[in-house]
């Protein structure tokens, strides 16, 4: 019983000296801690802050701006019955077509939100290309499956620029929809009209003509209901890039402290080192031993 007793004793004295020896390190080696956490952090704050401040036309100022698009869903009864099928839905269709390089070029040529600079066709294709590359241009869609953003990380001076177009996006992608579905859906309920005429001209499946006048009925309620599939939330959310900067010098003060005590404790290996033959030795021979 004293035994066990005598080795937990010594086993928390060594914690404590254990605890002892880190505070020790780290108070004999704080100005290297200190300052050298101080310095990296003044340089990040300056690059950060000061030189986008100082210098706006050479690093101007940028923010994300997310833009909502709702998209009014096709019935899955009607849906169903078009070419296909549930898989080709507006959802789909309206990312896909905003996210077409040929689409993106053809609306950025128009509103110059990212360049104005004059470029060739081919230099303003790979430099379309670069923006998705780069995750300047996002499509996100949402989880409730029924909407999806539209986000553009832009300088801040240019969102009203960024709006318009964004909204001719939506105005063309709309376009495109109609295009594609309306000749589709007056052609399923041309198809069920004759269908139900040819039905109560001859002896039919009632279960089968009843289907069929189901959707009829359905057809004719959403093409007379039907306004559009495409709404834009009227106002973006905007976070300027600022943020972002706090974000990056919290990092960087958290990361340059931990780098300069692990900096401290190797120094203090080495002093230690020094001055124990023995271990010196030791190192010695390993390094010898390792070449």
């Amino acid at each position: 019983m004293s035994e066990n007793t005598t080795l937990q004793n010594n086993e928390t004295q060594e914690d404590e000296i254990s605890l002892l020896d880190l505070f020790a390190v780290l108070i004999r080696y704080r100005k290297l801690i200190i300052f050298g956490t101080l310095i990296v952090s003044f340089l990040a704050g300056l690059y950060l802050f000061v030189v986008p401040a100082v210098f706006k036309n050479a690093n101007p100022q940028e923010a994300k701006v997310t833009y909502t698009v709702k998209v009014n869903a096709i019935p899955v009864s009607i849906i169903s019955k078009l070419p296909g099928g549930e898989r080709i839905t507006p959802l789909y269709l309206s990312t896909y077509n905003t996210q077409r390089l040929p689409f993106l070029v053809e609306q950025l040529k128009v509103h110059k939100v990212f360049s104005d600079a004059a470029m060739t066709d081919y230099e303003f294709n790979a430099f379309v290309q670069t923006l998705i590359k780069d995750k300047k241009i996002q499509i996100i869609e949402s989880k409730l499956g029924n909407e999806y953003d539209i986000q553009l990380t832009i300088p801040i001076e240019k969102v009203s620029d960024a709006t318009t177009l964004v909204r001719s996006i939506v105005y063309d992608t709309e376009k495109n929809l109609q295009n594609y579905y309306y000749p589709l859906i007056q052609s399923l309920l041309t198809n069920t009209t004759t269908a139900l005429e040819k039905a109560n001209a001859s002896v039919s499946d009632a279960l089968a003509v009843q289907e069929v006048q189901n959707l009829n009925v359905e057809l004719h309620e959403y093409t007379d209901n039907f306004t559009q599939f495409l709404e834009l939330h009227d106002e973006p959310f905007v976070i300027p890039e600022g943020r972002g900067r706090v974000k990056k010098f919290i990092i960087v003060f958290l990361a340059s402290f931990f780098i300069f005590v692990f900096a401290a404790f190797c120094k203090n290996a080495v002093v230690n080192i020094k001055a124990d033959p023995q271990s010196s030795k030791l190192i010695q021979d390993a390094w010898k031993a390792g070449k």
